[in-house]
């Protein structure tokens, strides 16, 4: 963790308070493998939630959940790119958490990620992979894990995690 921002954990869930920069406050473990699946479920969130692969505070690539939307973005060089936006459902009410998050590394910088809807099948949010080449690894290994952004009242709870 190398931003100061708010997480509290309560059993097996963990609450982490938003931030509202372009990479927001994030959480990971570094990778030493070329391939793997890392996988996250959501269940709840007032702010952007999402599952990411981190190279530092401004560049990051990570799939989340705002407002309804599935969103694939790319942070290079602090600058923010919406890649793709995959609206959940056509009415408010309809229900997204528990959301899953899947991200799917190849080589280690090919990323690929998708989403389920409770107990439902993961659907792709890209199916061509997101180059990470533009990553820089902290000490020599990206990282892969959580990230939350929003206003300092805005949160998301995180009911598990996974990196295999």
């Amino acid at each position: 963790i190398f931003k100061d921002f708010k997480r509290q954990q309560s059993g097996k869930s963990l609450r982490i308070s938003a931030l509202p920069d372009a990479s927001g406050a994030y959480i990971g473990q570094p990778v030493s493998y070329a391939a793997y699946t890392a996988e996250t479920v959501i269940a709840e969130a007032t702010a952007e939630a999402g599952i990411a692969i981190i190279g530092d505070d401004k560049n990051i690539i990570f799939a989340s959940v705002k407002e309804g939307n599935i969103l694939l973005k790319e942070v290079k060089n602090g600058n923010t790119t919406i890649l793709k936006t995959l609206p959940l459902s056509s009415t408010a009410s309809a229900k997204i958490f528990p959301l899953k998050l899947k991200l799917k590394a190849q080589q280690n910088h090919y990323f690929t990620f998708s989403y389920a809807l409770g107990n439902g099948a993961f659907n792709d949010v890209n199916t061509d992979p997101v180059d990470g080449g533009f990553l820089p690894p902290w000490d020599r290994a990206l990282r892969v894990g959580l990230t939350v952004l929003g206003g300092a009242d805005q949160s998301a709870v995180f009911k598990s995690f996974s990196l295999r």
